[in-house]
């Protein structure tokens, strides 16, 4: 196999992994998210673009960017697949 396979395939399955151990239980994030709902219900259209735009680049920028890599890891894997002759 190749490396970009290789790496495809593995990101694929620890992706999936996280998937379920995501709607299995419950994650971290609903804990941080359940007592700032109430804060972000009150708020104005700035403050409430404000909070939000913190959430992503701060909070859920860590797996926001093991999302992406796993996404660029299936693309390789599958772009080597349909390469095979």
């Amino acid at each position: 196999m190749k490396t970009s396979e290789i790496i495809g395939t593995t990101a694929s399955v620890i992706f999936a992994a996280i998937i379920i151990i995501i709607f299995a239980s419950n994650p971290p994030l609903y804990i941080y998210w359940n007592e700032n709902l109430n804060r972000l219900s009150n708020l104005g259209i700035n403050e409430l673009g404000s909070v939000i735009g913190r959430y992503i680049w701060m909070e859920l920028l860590p797996a926001v960017i093991g999302f992406l890599m796993v996404i660029i890891a299936l693309i390789f894997g599958a772009s080597a697949l349909l390469r095979r002759e």
